[in-house]
């Protein structure tokens, strides 16, 4: 059931989405692990790892 979402409805619908949409929180040990993760060895430009207290 699609819905036309008018450009000045646009901030309120984003605002309301993850309560629409997402019944709780969701997460990952992926996303808090930094040995998942690898810079491509082809980038070129700086960056900063900073890893937390998890």
């Amino acid at each position: 059931m699609a819905k036309v979402i008018l450009d000045k409805d646009m901030d309120e619908f984003m605002s309301n989405l993850g309560y629409k949409f997402f019944s709780s929180q969701y997460g990952d040990t992926a996303a808090t692990n930094i040995g998942n993760y690898i810079i491509n060895p082809s980038y070129k430009g700086e960056y900063k790892i900073k890893a937390g207290n998890h």
